[in-house]
């Protein structure tokens, strides 16, 4: 075992990152191999699983430049790779003297498949492990496609759109970079050739040059194929899209045969559209594969919104989308709606954002014909629509302290709302993990950086009251349920009375909801558990609910006062009424 510790010189000295070299790569490309690791905050004894590329040494600088770059684009979002960090570590002599710099790129580790594994019916992961959710998709491939092309292409879609809106164009959309986790997600992977919207037409001195192709052929669009640096944005993007769709519908690529021959029809030849078996996803496709840029999608959203009247003409019904344990959200992130396109896009925008169906009902399709762009319109063009604010906003603005009272304002609209994750963050944000070692095991560093820059104290009756209103609104997150558990072992340090059976069901709960979890993970939160559960084993077990524990911390001028509804009689219930039984909150007696 050769385990290679990393330290940003230019970040923060409490973070480090180590990996076994020796180890199986997860992949390997070339720029690097790619290695399972970890990223370890030293002040909160805090780790968390990362996949870190080393990259290979006297690889051109444009290269080099590409891979900062890749590590730049902290686009939070379900659908995409998250990039974390690029790490240069400098060999010096003894003297002082630079002898070589080592590059590597860190990102959050996935463990999945990609889609064109998937597609060739692969569905087990680099060590051999089954993916459930690559299974379903691939028997819904065989049997059912237009279901398995209506969910997975939408997803693919909302990371593309959530890119597009953060400035940047991916140029390399293809199935080899969109990922199918363990955990149920699609995410578009891979940012290495990506750019900045804003960079397209100021060519970068160490990286693409006019008259440059760089890419997959059989995705790209002709503004790629001819290295036309100038015209290449959010719609070249969309053709690669129209590409996929296409092979996702059919089962194989429109053009194939050497690349030099695939190359020229991208210039040139029209897709032979007559081998999609379905009306309008032929027009979808020839729209998004147009040879004229002009003339396709002008935005993600745009596409969008004739994929959500396909997918509701087939289901009969309003878009949706179910994910998983049946639990439906919102997945959609909106871009800038042209002016040529406003009528179109600001109608669909308003159907994009509902639920999209993750069923398909193949009988009695509707045929619907795809609306050519409009010209202009003579009403005023609408102002630039906003995406919906969801948690990952909050956290973004947060984490820049010139932004995170905007963000914490927003975090508690969204616990106002009754969201899940907008509740234990902000019951993580003020609870103190320096009271006992093994508090600080799960604390996320970024929930430190969070709450200093919002300028949040701590106050852990605070924290627990906030996470027994996370446990109402979901009771099955072994995250919150461990939490939990740690709170009524240890009692008021953590802001709360003990008591031993609320701990042992939450744990015991914990356990159980861990058995879905991918087995690193799952295996330090068991271990934790299982050391908790020595002294609870004489516990018996019962659900927190109904008894409401408090710990409250007097002012100078009033006696102290515990109290839980176990103790203050069925006559305060009562006087309450049914409806306030479980929403007390006892402040400064």
């Amino acid at each position: 075992m050769s385990v290679i510790r990393l330290q940003n010189e230019n970040g923060d000295k409490n973070i480090v990152y180590e990996f076994d070299d020796s180890s199986v790569p997860l992949g390997e490309g070339g720029m690097g191999r790619v290695f399972r690791g970890r990223r370890i905050d030293l002040a909160h004894n805090i780790k968390r699983d990362v996949a870190i590329k080393m990259m290979f040494a006297d690889l051109p600088d444009h290269v080099i430049e590409r891979a900062r770059r890749e590590a730049s684009i902290r686009v939070v979002n379900d659908n995409l790779l998250e990039m974390i960090d690029f790490v240069e570590v400098k060999e010096r002599n003894a003297y002082g003297q630079i002898l070589s710099t080592h590059y590597h790129v860190v990102s959050e580790f996935l463990d999945g498949i990609n889609l064109d594994e998937l597609l060739e019916g692969r569905t087990t992961n680099h060590n051999g492990k089954p993916n459930g959710m690559a299974e379903r998709l691939y028997a819904e491939y065989l049997n059912n496609r237009k279901k398995f092309v209506g969910f997975v292409f939408r997803n693919i879609l909302s990371g593309i759109m959530a890119l597009h809106y953060s400035g940047y164009i991916h140029r390399d959309v293809d199935p080899s970079n969109i990922m199918v986790t363990s955990e149920g997600k699609i995410k578009l992977i891979d940012f290495g050739i990506a750019r900045p919207l804003n960079a397209i037409g100021n060519p970068d001195r160490h990286l693409t040059n006019t008259g440059q192709f760089i890419g997959k052929p059989n995705y790209a669009a002709p503004e790629l194929i001819m290295g036309d640096i100038s015209h290449q944005d959010n719609r070249t993007d969309i053709y690669a899209l129209g590409i996929m769709l296409f092979q996702l519908m059919v089962g194989h690529l429109p053009f194939e045969g050497p690349l030099h021959e695939v190359s020229d029809k991208q210039l040139h030849s029209k897709l032979p559209l007559s081998e999609v078996n379905d009306h309008v996803i032929r027009k979808i496709i020839r729209k998004a594969t147009e040879k004229k840029q002009e003339k396709r999608y002008q935005t993600a959203a745009e596409f969008l919104v004739d994929i959500d009247r396909w997918i509701s003409s087939n289901m009969g019904s309003k878009p949706g989308r179910t994910n998983g344990g049946g639990e439906v959200k919102t997945i959609m992130k909106t871009s800038v709606i042209a002016a040529s396109v406003a009528v179109i896009v600001a109608t669909g925008y308003v159907m994009a954002k509902k639920l999209i169906p993750n069923y398909f009902s193949q009988q009695n399709p509707i045929a619907e014909d795809i609306v050519d762009t409009p010209p202009a319109p003579d009403i005023p063009i609408p102002p630039k629509m906003e995406p919906p604010k969801t948690i990952k906003d909050a956290e973004t603005l947060m984490m820049d302290k010139s932004t995170a009272l905007s963000g914490f304002e927003l975090l508690n609209t969204l616990v106002d709302k009754g969201d899940y994750s907008a509740t234990f963050l902000k019951s993580r944000l003020y609870f103190d993990p320096s009271k006992h070692k093994e508090d600080g095991l799960f604390y996320d560093d970024d929930w430190s950086k969070m709450r200093e820059n919002c300028g949040i104290n701590w106050d852990n009756n605070k924290a627990h009251k906030l996470l027994m209103d996370a446990f109402e609104i979901k009771d099955s997150d072994y995250v919150s349920l461990y939490e939990l558990g740690c709170d009524f072992k240890s009692g008021r340090d953590r802001g709360c009375e003990r008591d031993g059976g609320y701990a042992k069901w939450c744990f015991e709960e914990a356990n159980k909801a861990l058995e879905s979890v991918p087995d690193d993970e799952a295996e330090k939160y068991k271990k934790q558990i299982k050391n908790k559960m020595g002294s609870l084993k004489d516990k018996k077990a019962k659900r927190p609910g109904n008894a409401l524990t408090i710990s409250s911390t007097p002012s100078s001028s009033a006696p102290k006062i515990d109290l839980s509804i176990k103790d203050a009689g069925d006559e305060l219930l009562d006087g309450l009424g049914k409806d306030k039984k479980n929403k007390l909150d006892f402040q400064n007696y």
